[in-house]
C-alpha cells in the first residue's frame, strides 16, 4: 500500500514537472541505495523499450521500491477498452544481491507479479455489517490463469550478501499499472483494486 501510494505520487509530480516518469525518479536518486534503484530502473527500461508507444488505450507504467534490502523496479504494460483495464505485459529487474538460486529468484518475482496484479486489479473486500460479504473463494474475485500477462524478469548481477526476496516484487506492481492506465487515459485512479 505504501509503494502504490509514494510511486503513484512520484508519476503525478513528474507529470506536473513535464518530465518523463523514468528519468524523472533516476535524476532524484543519490547515494549507494540511489545507485542501485538508478541502475535497476535502467536495466527495466532497457527490456521493455520504455516508454513504448502510447496509442489505442496501450501504454506502460513504471514503478519501483526497496524493501528487505531488495532493490525492484517494474514496468507495466496495459490496455484500456471500454473501461476495462487488462495488463498485457510486466517487465522486472531486481537486485537482491547474490543470487544462490536464480530460477527460484525469478519464480519469486513471477509469483509477487501474479499476486500484485490481483491485489491491483480485483481482490476488494467488501463488508456489510462489520462482516466481510464473501464467506468463501467462490464470493471472492482472485486473478485467473487466463489474466496473466507476460512476465520477463531480469535478475542484476551482484556481490552483496543475499537480501529478501520473497516479497519485495509485489509492491510496485499497483503503481506500474496505475500508472500506465494515467498514461492511457489521463484518468489517475488513488484507490485499489484499480477500476475506471
Amino acid at each position: 500500500a505504501n509503494t502504490f501510494a509514494t510511486e503513484s505520487f512520484i508519476d503525478e509530480l513528474a507529470v506536473s514537472a513535464g518530465k518523463d516518469p523514468l528519468i524523472f525518479r533516476i535524476e532524484h536518486l543519490t547515494g549507494e541505495v540511489g545507485h542501485r534503484v538508478s541502475t535497476v530502473l535502467d536495466s527495466v527500461a532497457g527490456l521493455a523499450s520504455w516508454p513504448g508507444v502510447t496509442d489505442n488505450g496501450s501504454a506502460m507504467g513504471v514503478a519501483c521500491c526497496v524493501d528487505y534490502g531488495t532493490v525492484v523496479a517494474q514496468i507495466a504494460q496495459v490496455k484500456v477498452e471500454n473501461e476495462s483495464i487488462s495488463v498485457t505485459k510486466i517487465w522486472a529487474v531486481m537486485d537482491s544481491g547474490l543470487v544462490v538460486n536464480p530460477d527460484g529468484a525469478i519464480n519469486q518475482v513471477q509469483g509477487n507479479i501474479i499476486w500484485g496484479l490481483g491485489s491491483a486489479l480485483k481482490e476488494a473486500i467488501v463488508f456489510k455489517e462489520g462482516k466481510p460479504v464473501a464467506r468463501n473463494f467462490d464470493g471472492y474475485p482472485l486473478l485467473r490463469m487466463d489474466e496473466v500477462p507476460e512476465i520477463v524478469v531480469d535478475l542484476v548481477p551482484s556481490d552483496r550478501p543475499p537480501q529478501g526476496v520473497g516479497e519485495p516484487a509485489i509492491g510496485p506492481v499497483p503503481a506500474a499499472v496505475a500508472n500506465a492506465v494515467f498514461a492511457a487515459t489521463g484518468v489517475r485512479i488513488r484507490e485499489l483494486p484499480l477500476t475506471l
